[in-house]
């Protein structure tokens, strides 16, 4: 007679037993991990009382607004919601013009397999699709009293196209994820440059086009290039077959975001309402605002979903007691990177009716060189509004622009339109429309992006930040936001489905914030534990009979 154990049954004496005698690990969560992609499909929860329990959000963005909504739809009353500004959207943000919306955020939409799309083509704002690189491609450039051979454009457009299908080809290697977009940029550009550029005039076009292009791609990626890792090439997909966006109307995110704010309770949304501190020491959470206010021991659990830049702040304080070591190293690693949109105003348009965008391009000797013509990159008109021109700034430049007054800043744009154009009468703008997402405490920047630095992490640094904190085996402090999602982060989708990922793990454990002080359910708990135990060993006086 074999009297072996099999494999199978002395797990489950392990774990019965451990059982019986207490939790086996009050930290490690025992369910189906959800990654921190997750987001588009529905757990099977336990449906039992777990709607009472009381939830806050920290944040009104896309990830708390779509939280809130998911909580709402699964039936979870006790919620409430605490925002910073006097105003809900975070990064998403609208204001009124003429007869539409100016959008100082999010404006595009990333490809069409996502909730966000779906919802914009049900609002009916969708106007149209467009390549990624369209910006770029179809520039009209403006290079002073020099002229720019097509010659010398077409090059180095095919350049950039086989570099970036370089680039991603070097990402599918996790050994090359320490590198930079920068460094493998400037190495083969070399190469480009020393067999292309046949004369003087062609190395300084070359050299302008270079600069150009490095700071259009900083604000693609909302990254300065030598921060840039490879890495984001093998994370982010927005499960499009090509790279492109799609276009929205005069309302644009306005429409979508009046959608998620729509069927909210007003009552339990609580603006201007800064979070200083989420004391998580205690079987229930407490919340202190900014403004001295106490939530006292009030909510089982949290949703944090500030933007990455707040984190790298506050993480440190915000939380008592302090987060993981390994999320803080992750949140200070990580990029957090910034992009800003200049909105400009004129009487009528001095440039042509046909324009779909123009670049400044300073090419040495051709025009002065002022005082941001590194950081302008690209200006367009706005398409519903001919008046008005949208100008990008990136890398360095929302940073040298940041503290000087709308007045210097126009008087710049103009004299950088005068050296470029000098055959064109340009006025300076009627009006100049901007905000400020670095000096901006509740955001501090853009968008987040995978730092050569945060590359060198084994794990997935987004998954790493989508983690929850456990304390007594219940998720406590859960995290959403653009910068947990894993694929799509930097956009509103990542940020909405995020939201959506944590109201549905809130729901999975619900039993467990419901039942932990419940007597009754304790002592069942205990008796089924015992009654498992006693079968189980009977089981092993068979099976070793």
């Amino acid at each position: 007679m074999d009297h072996r154990i099999t494999g199978k049954v002395a797990i489950t004496i392990v774990l019965l037993i451990a059982g019986a005698c207490g939790e086996i690990d009050p930290g490690i969560p025992d369910f189906p991990q959800i990654s921190a992609e997750f987001g588009t499909k529905t757990l099977n929860s336990t449906k039992n009382d777990g709607k009472n329990v009381s939830i806050a959000i920290i944040g009104g963005g896309f990830a708390g607004l779509a939280a809130f909504g998911k909580l709402d739809q699964l039936g979870y009353e006790n919620v409430e919601l605490f925002e910073a500004a006097g105003r809900l959207g975070g990064r998403v943000y609208p204001v009124p013009y003429t007869d539409g919306f100016i959008q100082h955020g999010a404006q595009f939409i990333n490809g069409a397999e996502n909730p966000i799309f779906e919802m914009a083509r049900r609002l009916g704002v969708v106007t149209r699709e467009m390549d990624d690189d369209e910006l770029f491609r179809n520039a009209d450039y403006r290079t002073g009293k020099c002229s720019l051979d097509m010659h010398c454009v077409e090059e180095f457009e095919e350049f950039v196209e086989k570099l970036e299908f370089q680039i991603q080809e070097m990402a599918r290697d996790p050994v090359m994820w320490n590198r930079t977009v920068a460094t493998v940029y400037k190495e083969v550009f070399r190469g480009f440059i020393a067999e292309k550029a046949r004369s003087d005039k062609e190395l300084r076009s070359y050299q302008a086009l270079s600069q150009f292009y490095q700071t259009y791609y900083e604000g693609e990626w909302s990254a300065p290039i030598d921060k840039l890792s490879l890495r984001n090439y093998a994370k982010w997909d927005d499960q499009s077959a090509k790279f492109a966006s799609f276009t929205l109307d005069k309302f644009g995110y306005t429409s979508i975001l009046s959608e998620l704010i729509s069927k909210l309770p007003k009552e339990r949304v609580h603006l201007n309402s800064k979070v200083a501190t989420i004391d998580y020491r205690n079987e229930k959470t407490k919340i202190k605002l900014v403004n001295g206010e106490v939530y006292n021991g009030q909510f089982d659990v949290v949703i944090v979903t500030v933007p990455l830049g707040h984190l790298k702040a506050h993480a440190t304080h915000l939380f008592q007691p302090q987060l993981p070591g390994r999320k803080l190293d992750v949140i200070e690693k990580m990029g957090f990177g910034s992009l800003l949109k200049v909105f400009l105003r004129y009487d009528k348009p001095f440039w042509a009716n046909w324009t779909n965008s123009f670049v400044p391009l300073h090419i040495e000797g051709c025009s002065p060189e002022s005082y941001l013509s590194k950081e302008l990159h690209t200006f367009e008109p706005l398409e519903w509004e001919p008046n008005v021109l949208v100008g990008w700034l990136s890398g360095d430049g929302p940073k040298h622009i940041d503290w000087i007054s709308d007045q210097e800043l126009a008087q710049h744009i103009t004299q950088h339109f005068r050296n470029s154009m000098p055959d064109v009468e340009v006025p300076e703008p009627r009006q100049l429309i901007r905000t400020s997402w670095l000096r901006d405490d509740n955001f501090r920047g853009s968008y987040t992006y995978i730092s050569a630095e945060a590359s060198q992490f084994k794990e997935d640094p987004l998954e790493i930040l989508a983690r929850p904190v456990f304390k007594s085996r219940k998720p406590r402090i859960l995290f959403a936001g653009e910068a947990t999602h894993s694929t799509i982060y930097q956009t509103t989708i990542g940020a909405y489905l995020s939201g959506r990922r944590e109201a549905e793990r809130i729901d999975f454990y619900s039993s467990r914030f419901t039942n932990t002080n419940d007597e009754l359910y304790r002592k069942i708990q205990e008796e089924k534990r015992e009654e498992s135990v006693k079968s189980m060993l009977k089981s092993i006086d068979f099976i070793t009979a």
